[in-house]
C-alpha cells in the first residue's frame, strides 16, 4: 500500500511559498539600522590611564602605506562559510579623501 497526496498538494504549496515570500518582503517586517550607533552620544566607557598606543596609520597619502599595509592573498575558496576570493587589487583596498 503506498501514500498517494492530494491531488491539489503542489498548488497549496506553491501557495504557501507565495505566502511567506510576501511576508519576507514586506517593510514593516524591517529592523532599521542607525549609524553611528544610537548610544554613542551617553557611551560611559573610558580608557584606562595604563594604555599606551603603540602604533597608529593616519592614511595621509594617495596610496596605502607599504611599510604598515600589505594585502591578503587567497585563491577561491569557501572561509567563513561564505565563498570568498583575497586579491591584492588597490581596486580593494584603496584611500579616498583621506580614509
Amino acid at each position: 500500500m503506498s501514500y498517494k497526496p492530494p491531488s491539489d498538494n503542489g498548488l497549496s504549496l506553491l501557495a504557501l511559498s507565495a505566502v511567506f515570500i510576501i511576508a519576507a518582503c514586506n517593510d514593516s517586517n524591517s529592523i532599521a539600522v542607525h549609524y553611528p550607533a544610537s548610544n554613542a552620544d551617553h557611551d560611559t566607557y573610558e580608557v584606562s590611564s595604563e594604555w599606551q598606543l603603540v602604533w597608529a596609520d593616519e592614511f595621509e597619502g594617495e596610496q596605502l602605506n607599504a611599510g604598515n599595509w600589505n594585502r591578503q592573498v587567497e585563491d577561491a575558496g569557501r572561509f567563513n562559510q561564505e565563498w570568498q576570493r583575497y586579491t591584492d587589487s588597490p581596486q580593494n583596498s584603496y584611500i579616498e579623501n583621506g580614509h
